[in-house]
This record gives C-alpha cells, structure tokens and sequence, in this order.
C-alpha cells in the first residue's frame, strides 16, 4: 500500500487493509510504503505515482494485480480484488503507456497495451527493439534502426517496432538494453538478435529469417 501520510484518509486504508489482511493470513503479506517518498517506485507496479495505491505483487511471477484507483477503497472492494487474485479471476495488470494516436515515424511504436496484438499477428513479421530512454547503447542504435524501419516501410508485411521497456510491461524477459528480438509470422516464440548492431545487418537478418521472404520455416524457436 503506497500511503501519504499526511493525509487523514491514510489511517482509515490502513484500518480497512488491516481487517481484510487477517482474512488472507498465511497466504498475502500486508507491506506500507510512503507513496510520496516512493512515487516514482510505484509507477513501476502500473499505479499512478500518486497515493493512494493499492497492488498486489506476485513475486512468483513478476505479475503485478493493481486495485483501481479510481475505485473506492472499502473492505467488500479489497476483500474482492484479493479474493479475485488467490481464486485466479481477475487478470494481472500491464504497465502501459498510452497507445499512440498516430504511427507516422519510421519506426512502429509500440506499448505494454498493444504489444501482443502487434506482435502476435501471424501474418507479420515483427523486429522488436526493447530499449530503455537512458540507455547509451539505444541512442547510438536509433538512426540506424529508423533508418531500418524506412527501409522497410513500403513492405506491408514486416514491422519494425520498439517498444520503451521501462514504462510498458511486455512477455519477454529482458535482461539488458537494447534487446531485440525477431517474431517471424510462423514462430511468436522470437529468435533473439546478437549480430552487430547496422542497418545493412539488421536488415539481413530479417529477410533471412522471415517467413514472408520465404526463409523462416527453418527457426523454430528463440
């Protein structure tokens, strides 16, 4: 719970988290936080930055279960949300950035709403740059990779995407920046890139292993 202490109503979520936490005893653990000092901490779980925030975070699976924050906090509204989250029916939430209104760079861009849609397609095939705003490495990366986007750009068959990996939640598991990964129309498993980092190079790499230039068959898995 990310909490201003300041505020009066903070004492009355702590009593009402209380009383439902003795419910969920042995299996959720109750943890406050000081939603001002840790702001921009509780952004990272999908809340606003501004306290009140509830979550539920499940270290099991890195899979975080916001309670609406526009919804009112009571104990029937809490007890639910957890009781939803140990009975398995409600789904976890995605960090997300909004959805762009419109795609008109080089480069698709994508966000932790769109992402599956996008790159799950089966009739595309998507390079995806997972990159971080600080990271050095991504900013020497990025005329390059715009200039691999243009270069694909009448080819309604491939997308070049990247995606901020710092604000939008995604399925793949990265490690470092810039990751990027391949998802061929006929393997959404991904085929990670380690080849130098050129538009000439990205560029090979795709039409060799993309299933729209007829030579994906051949990679069945990351």
């Amino acid at each position: 719970i990310f909490l201003d202490y300041n505020a009066d109503i903070s004492k009355d979520i702590l009593t009402i988290a209380g009383n439902v936490a003795k419910d969920f005893k042995g299996r959720l653990s109750l943890v406050k936080l000081d939603g001002i000092r840790w702001a921009e901490h509780s952004k990272n779980f999908g809340l606003s930055g501004t306290p009140p925030g509830i979550v539920l975070e499940d270290r099991s699976t890195n899979k975080n279960y916001v309670f609406p924050q526009s919804s009112e906090i009571t104990e029937d509204a809490l007890r639910a949300h957890l009781q939803g989250y140990v009975d398995g029916t409600i789904q976890p939430t995605v960090k997300s950035e909004e959805i762009p209104a419109s795609q008109d760079g080089p480069v698709y861009v994508l966000v932790g709403k769109s992402f599956e849609s996008v790159v799950y397609d089966e009739t595309k095939d998507v390079l995806v740059e997972f990159y971080a705003p600080w990271c050095g490495h991504c900013k020497t990366l990025a005329p390059k990779y715009d200039a691999l986007g243009e270069s694909f750009k009448s080819n309604s068959n491939v997308i070049i995407a990247k995606i901020d990996a710092t604000a939008n939640d995604t399925p793949a598991d990265i490690q470092g920046f810039p990751t990027i990964i391949f998802y061929p129309a006929n393997n959404k498993k991904g085929i990670a890139y380690e080849g130098e980092r050129s538009e000439s190079a990205l560029a090979a790499f795709v039409r060799e292993n993309g299933a729209t230039f007829g030579e994906g068959a051949k990679h069945d898995e990351l």
